[in-house]
C-alpha cells in the first residue's frame, strides 16, 4: 500500500483579484471535510429506516505560520477574502502538484480568520472556508 507523508501537501487559493497564491510554504495543516447529507424517505410498515443521497458540501481548515513582511504574504491574501461577495477558488493536493498527482478544487467563502501571537511561541494563523458549489477531483 503506497502511504505518502503530509510534508508533500499543497495548498493553493485564489486571493480578491483572482490571482492563484500557492500557501504551502505557510501551512503546517490542512484539512479538507467533504459533508453528505441524507433524506429520509422511511415510510410507515418499514422495519429499517431508508434514505436517498441529499446535498453535500465541504469545509476547509488552514494552519501555519503567520507572515505579513510586505506583499505577497498569506496575511494579505487572506484578509483581502473578508467583506463583500468573495468567493475564492481554491486547490488541494494531499500528495503534492506533481503530474499525475491527485487534488480536489471548488470555490469557498472564508469564514473565520485567526492570528494567535503567544508570549513564548511564533506567531501563527488558521483560516476556516466554507465550500460553495461543488467540489471536485482530478488529477494534475
Amino acid at each position: 500500500m503506497p502511504f505518502v507523508h503530509g510534508r508533500n501537501a499543497a495548498f493553493f487559493l485564489h486571493d480578491s483579484s483572482a490571482t492563484q497564491r500557492n500557501l504551502t510554504a505557510f501551512l503546517d495543516n490542512v484539512d479538507v471535510s467533504w459533508d453528505q447529507d441524507a433524506a429520509e424517505t422511511t415510510t410507515l410498515g418499514s422495519s429499517g429506516r431508508s434514505y436517498v443521497q441529499g446535498l453535500h458540501t465541504g469545509t476547509i481548515s488552514l494552519a501555519g505560520k503567520w507572515d505579513n513582511a510586505g506583499t505577497g504574504t498569506p496575511d494579505q491574501w487572506l484578509s483581502s477574502l473578508f467583506g463583500g461577495t468573495v468567493t475564492s477558488a481554491w486547490v488541494y493536493a494531499p500528495n503534492g502538484s506533481a503530474s499525475g498527482r491527485p487534488y480536489e478544487t471548488g470555490s469557498a467563502v472564508i469564514t473565520n480568520y485567526t492570528v494567535s501571537a503567544p508570549v513564548d511561541d511564533v506567531v501563527t494563523f488558521s483560516a476556516s472556508l466554507q465550500a460553495t458549489g461543488t467540489i471536485t477531483r482530478a488529477t494534475f
